[in-house]
């Protein structure tokens, strides 16, 4: 299973998931059952190319096979919505995942945050920030600069003024993402 997984996880990482959906049909075959891994993997290969009824397909089977979606799974489908700025399903999904005792970690949040930055809604950005803050999560650059992008497309300076004060105090160093945002929000 372990070498199926990997295959299955090779091939969607690349981009193939026609080559991971024959490897899935081999692992079957050979008389094996598909494990978490291996849903997450065909989840986070639907989500690399925006295909959300391809991943919410791969969590249903999941379930159906009575296995428990994790993080990672949630995350990648969440991710999905967000990458199209589905703020929405991307929110109905995290409810979903906290209402099966699923927590969220910092890539589920920055999903959350890089879909409000898609609809230029900073203050949806930084309501997912704070959710970080409070899930006693420190929050990391890569959140802060999603918070900064949403404040750049909305124009709200204030805001990303006061993220950048947050980052300085909290010893956080800035990106390219954070820097290049907190330069449009200033051009603006």
């Amino acid at each position: 299973l372990i070498t199926y997984n990997a295959l299955i996880d090779g091939a969607a990482g690349a981009g193939r998931q026609s080559v991971a959906q024959q490897w899935l049909r081999q692992l079957r075959q050979d008389g094996l059952s598909p494990n978490t891994v291996t849903y997450t993997s065909l989840i986070k290969a639907c989500s690399k190319f925006g295909d959300l009824p391809g991943a919410v397909g791969w969590l249903h089977e999941m379930v159906a096979n009575e296995l428990t979606p994790d993080v990672m799974a949630y995350t990648a489908v969440i991710h999905c919505s967000a990458k199209k700025g589905n703020v929405e399903e991307a929110t109905r999904w995290f409810e979903r995942m906290s209402a099966n005792d699923v927590r969220g970690d910092y890539v589920t949040y920055t999903a959350l945050i890089n879909a409000c930055a898609k609809r230029s809604d900073a203050f949806g950005a930084m309501k997912w920030l704070q959710r970080i803050v409070d899930e006693q999560l420190q929050p990391n650059v890569v959140a802060f600069s999603a918070a900064l992008k949403a404040c750049a497309r909305s124009t709200q300076f204030d805001e990303a003024q006061r993220l950048w004060k947050d980052m300085d105090d909290m010893k956080i160093v800035p990106n390219i993402i954070s820097v290049t945002s907190a330069i449009e929000v200033c051009a603006k």
